[in-house]
C-alpha cells in the first residue's frame, strides 16, 4: 500500500501452497481485487481471489471452484462499472483448444454468476484479454499468426430456458 511516497506491506494475500500463479489486480477505483491461478498447469486448478479494502483490510479469500481435469493457462480481471469481470481459459487435452470461462463477482466479495458460464473458445495459444462497455476482445496465436475476436459480456446472466 502508498502513503504518500512510502509503500507498506499490508499483509499475505495467498498461502505459498497456493501457487499463486498468474496474478491479476482490478481497482474499482476504492477497493482492489486480486485474482491468480492456483495449481496452474495442473489438472485440479482453481481461480482464487481475495479482496483489499483501501485501508488495507481483507476480507476472507473467494474460491471459485470449477470442474476438474481442466487446465488454466490465462486469466484476467476487470471492473465493469457495477462488478468486477473474471475470465480465464482451460486448455483442452489437444493443447490448441482453449475454451473461454468468465464469471462476475459483486463489490461486496459476493459470487454473481456460479457456477462460471463459458463464453466462447479459441483454436490457438493461450489469450490475452481486454475489455470495454461490455465486449471482451482476445487475440491468441496460432500457425505464427495473430488473430483476434469480440465476445459480448452479458451485463446479467441470462435465465436458463426450459
Amino acid at each position: 500500500m502508498l502513503r504518500g511516497d512510502q509503500s507498506a506491506d499490508i499483509g499475505e494475500i495467498a498461502p505459498p501452497q497456493a501457487l499463486a500463479n498468474p496474478i491479476a489486480i482490478t481497482s474499482d477505483g476504492e477497493d482492489f481485487l486480486m485474482t491468480w491461478i492456483s495449481g496452474m498447469n495442473g489438472t485440479s486448478s482453481y481461480i482464487g481471489s481475495r479482496r483489499v479494502l483501501a485501508n488495507g483490510d481483507m476480507p476472507e479469500p473467494i474460491r471459485i471452484d470449477s470442474l476438474g481435469d481442466d487446465t488454466k493457462d490465462s486469466m484476467t480481471t476487470f471492473w465493469m462499472g457495477s462488478n468486477y469481470l473474471v475470465v480465464w481459459s482451460k486448455r483442452m487435452l489437444n493443447g490448441q483448444i482453449h475454451e473461454l470461462w468468465a464469471l462476475r463477482i459483486g463489490r461486496d466479495g459476493r459470487l454473481i454468476d456460479y457456477p462460471p458460464h463459458r463464453i466462447g473458445a479459441v483454436n490457438g495459444g493461450a489469450p490475452l484479454w481486454a475489455y470495454k462497455d461490455g465486449v471482451l476482445a482476445i487475440a491468441y496465436a496460432r500457425d505464427a499468426r495473430i488473430y483476434w475476436r469480440f465476445i459480448v459480456v452479458p451485463r446479467r446472466r441470462a435465465a436458463a430456458h426450459s
